[in-house]
């Protein structure tokens, strides 16, 4: 195939999708074996773009932001102070918010395109959210028209 004949490129961590005018080049990447697999549209039974949810993560970085504050400055009055942990309080919630924003923020920039054809199916994992969108609009349009 020609290369002007590609439509869109969508890469992911464990493979990558080539669409083109016919057909999906599916490669699967991985390092026992790098198959690659032409399927045409008609075998092509979903294009499924994944977002995870961001919530249980936004709520333990509020939650844990909230507790370092309020250990800091000792907002409540009826919760007793314990010098000997008021000094480790605010940096261990701190530490837990940092540690909680990693996996938020890939949730919210990256995806996961399932695609499944005839013989089986390749769920691409940790794509950029908006090629996998692009991949998927695109697939529609050109398997519908």
């Amino acid at each position: 195939m020609a290369i002007s004949e590609k439509t869109v490129d969508c890469h992911g961590i464990n493979g990558s999708i080539g669409l083109f005018k016919g057909t999906m080049i599916i490669r699967g990447g991985g390092l026992p074996s790098s198959q690659t697999r032409d399927v045409p549209y008609a075998q092509i039974s979903e294009v499924f773009v994944q977002r995870k949810s961001v919530v249980p993560f936004g709520v333990v970085i509020v939650i844990t932001v909230i507790l370092g504050l309020l250990a800091e400055y000792n907002g409540l009055w009826f919760i007793p102070e314990l010098p000997q942990l008021e000094p480790f309080m605010a940096p261990i919630s701190l530490g837990i918010a940092a540690f909680c924003a990693v996996p938020m923020i890939l949730r919210v920039f990256f995806v996961n395109v399932l695609v499944r054809y005839g013989e089986g199916s390749l769920n691409l994992r940790l794509v950029p959210a908006g090629s996998g969108r692009r991949l998927a609009r695109r697939f529609r349009e050109l398997s519908s028209g």
